[in-house]
């Protein structure tokens, strides 16, 4: 077993969501608990596609009734929505408060892979998955090297209403997103190992990324720099 996430429900409790390991079988785990003593657990349930390896990632408190959880899928079937899931990928839904059973669902990505690294509430009630993506079709169309920064903006069903996809030629993976106090923007922060497009240049194998983006559909990239001697530069974005 592995955990991965925790927030806090509305009545003190928690739920935290993780993995249950078996061979070429790792089903997403979230238990509801009082996280001190075992005994007084409130549920535990797995969700899976079972055919072929998974993996939870993040959870976040939609509303007081409701939570929804991402991670990564290699295969369909078990409690994917087939419907839904047009290819592989990064795997969202919604469970209640009450149980743990699930609500709606999708899966999202291309003909490539996919994987989330944070999922957030956003202040307008949207859901933001950060992740990266190697696709350039599907869900991740477009697209400008081997791994892209990949930003979705899901609805209140969890289909997708905006997507932020920049990056270089290389190897560019999202770690997390911060919105800003005006719910116009966001912080995006990463690792890199591009030198062209959305990032300026390099200065060692893989670097830090961080940087601005309009939350709309056009994405703009602020005042992108490159950290590279001591002591740090009064910038606001850097690569380092």
């Amino acid at each position: 077993m592995y955990l991965y996430d925790v927030v806090e429900a509305e009545d003190g409790n928690f739920v935290a969501l993780g993995y249950s390991a078996y061979f070429f079988d790792s089903p997403f785990w979230i238990v509801k608990t009082d996280g001190v003593d075992n005994t007084k657990k409130d549920w535990s349930v797995l969700y899976t596609s079972k055919e072929s390896f998974e993996e939870a990632v993040a959870l976040t408190k939609k509303d007081k009734d409701t939570y929804v959880i991402t991670g990564w899928i290699m295969g369909r079937g078990g409690d994917v929505d087939m419907s839904r899931a047009e290819y592989s990928g990064i795997w969202a839904f919604e469970i209640n408060d009450k149980d743990g059973s699930m609500g709606s669902q999708n899966v999202l990505g291309g003909s490539g892979f996919e994987e989330p690294t944070s999922i957030q509430t956003l202040s307008n009630g949207n859901i933001l998955i950060s992740g990266y993506t190697s696709s350039y079709d599907g869900d991740a169309f477009g697209g400008y090297g081997s791994n892209d920064f990949w930003l979705l903006e899901l609805d209140d069903n969890l289909d997708t209403l905006l997507t932020h996809k920049f990056g270089g030629m290389l190897s560019d993976k999202l770690a997390s997103v911060a919105e800003t106090k005006a719910g116009d923007a966001f912080y995006v922060a990463g690792t890199t190992s591009s030198t062209d497009y959305y990032v300026n240049r390099n200065v060692g194998e893989s670097d830090i990324w961080v940087g601005k983006i309009n939350a709309n559909k056009s994405i703009s990239v602020e005042n992108i720099q490159t950290l590279q001697d001591f002591p740090v530069p009064k910038k606001e974005f850097l690569i380092c």
